[in-house]
């Protein structure tokens, strides 16, 4: 997927980074990438570390999180299904069944829904997000998946499954230059291509790995290495945007003949009925640290459900947590070992860049705005130049992390004398450096400067 951010060709050297910097062996901690995007990073670290923990506001993060993370098995038993899509607790078998009945139209026909009416030119409201054809397309099975799990047709694992599969393949043909904040006057060549349902695969050169049009390759820096560490003198959002105060609440794996959805009674934005349920998976072995924070997470998670704040979506699986808030109103409800952050680093907001793939998973009611039919979102301190460095400060503080990472460009609002003078009061600070080529939202439009340096701050608190 194309994102403003990505960290896919940088999560080499943030891992190498991270690795190089903490003391213990990666499977020995609890990893929380707070700001996930596409999940990037956390993707990186699945499979290595003991428990991951992964947050964003924005609710398409959400979805993405929740099918690459919530349905990641490790050490899943495919004993009984040979054909498995690779650490996928999803069947191969299965996954095609459901995608080719979500591509045919005679079981999935047609249906002129909120993305065509609001996102393409037949819709009436001259916007061109999405060609007619491929707007119907998508308007279709976004309903067709809600009609299966309503049903009861499909696991929670399949839900989230075919979520992150359509937000994937609609971003696929979005006739945008990379970004939701505008469209393009004409169909570009990829948008005009048929609207095709594909897999989001758990491979890491397929789904969610970006193209090549959007973060370009990393650079050595000019002394030839691939990070420099600097040594400095002492050394080293709740985000649903519905009207009520519902929770979202829901355990992870279960099969088709035990789901159940899990919500807290209430009449959600779509006007369900919904109650709720959890369920927590442990073992019983040597309790390890993550395994710790595992039982942390089930202790906090029901008092979640004693006390819930407000606007608030959330899941406990096995080996990871999903949130769906505010960074800085998340971090004093949980613990951990590594946090790693990638905040926005200036005035681009994500809840507008990325409007559409936030329709789509949410697929609600409301009033799209102006020419470029933005929804409501809330916007983020990271993004203001007079609140970023005390929002920084207040997530830092507050944070009950052994180890903290900052991801942060020489573009970023905070400069590095200001992040550096944040992280040395918490603890002991150091910092490297990955010089790379800098995104473009298009080939033609002018920057300053063809390359961008990334910086891995580091604390140990």
């Amino acid at each position: 997927m194309n994102y403003i951010g990505s960290k896919f060709k940088l999560s080499g050297f943030l891992k190498n980074g991270i690795k190089n910097a903490v003391a213990k062996p990666l499977g020995e901690y609890t990893f929380c990438d707070m700001f996930a995007g596409t999940c990037a990073v956390a993707r990186a670290f699945q499979g290595e570390v003991g428990r991951i923990i992964t947050n964003d506001r924005e609710f398409y993060s959400f979805v993405l999180a929740r099918h690459y993370i919530g349905n990641f098995a490790k050490n899943w038993d495919f004993s009984n299904l040979p054909y498995s899509m690779p650490h996928s607790k999803i069947s191969q078998i299965r996954a095609n069944e459901l995608i080719e009945n979500l591509n045919n139209e005679a079981k999935t026909p047609n249906i002129k829904g909120k993305i065509y009416r609001h996102y393409a030119l037949g819709g009436g409201e001259n916007r061109q997000y999405f060609s007619d054809k491929n707007a119907i397309r998508i308007d279709s099975i976004r309903i067709k998946i809600e009609s299966l799990k309503s049903q009861r047709q499909i696991s929670q694992d399949e839900y989230y499954f075919l979520l992150a599969s359509l937000l994937e393949s609609a971003d696929k043909v979005a006739n945008t230059a990379s970004v939701y904040g505008a469209f393009l006057k004409n169909l570009k060549k990829s948008a005009a291509k048929d609207f095709t349902l594909r897999p989001a695969d758990f491979r890491r050169d397929m789904g969610q790995v970006d193209s090549a049009d959007s973060v370009d390759s990393v650079k050595l820096d000019k002394f030839g290495n691939s990070a420099t560490l600097k040594d400095s003198a002492e050394s080293v959002e709740s985000r649903v945007n519905s009207a009520d105060s519902s929770i979202l609440k829901k355990s992870c794996g279960e099969s088709n003949a035990e789901f159940v959805e899990s919500r807290v009674n209430s009449a959600n934005k779509y006007g369900e009925s919904t109650e709720s349920k959890i369920e927590f998976h442990t073992e019983s072995r040597a309790e390890s640290k993550a395994e710790s924070h595992a039982k942390s997470a089930e202790s906090k998670a029901k008092s979640h459900a004693d006390s819930p704040p407000t606007n608030t979506i959330y899941e406990i699986c096995e080996n990871c947590e999903i949130y769906n808030e505010n960074a800085n109103d998340l971090i004093k409800r949980i613990s951990g070992d590594i946090l790693y952050l990638d905040p926005p680093y200036n005035a681009r907001e994500y809840g507008a860049n990325y409007h559409i793939l936030n329709t789509i998973a949410l697929y609600d009611d409301f009033t799209p705005r102006g020419k470029t039919g933005l929804r409501e979102y809330e916007k983020s301190a990271f993004c203001k130049k007079n609140l970023v460095a005390d929002a920084l400060d207040y997530l830092i503080k507050n944070a009950d992390f052994d180890y903290i990472f900052l991801s942060y460009n020489d573009e970023g609002l905070l400069g590095l004398g200001e992040i550096e003078e944040i992280f040395k009061k918490y603890g002991k600070y150091e910092r490297m450096e990955q010089i790379y080529q800098r995104f473009k939202a298009d080939s033609s439009r002018f920057c300053k400067q063809d390359s961008t340096t990334e910086y891995l701050h580091i604390l140990q608190k």
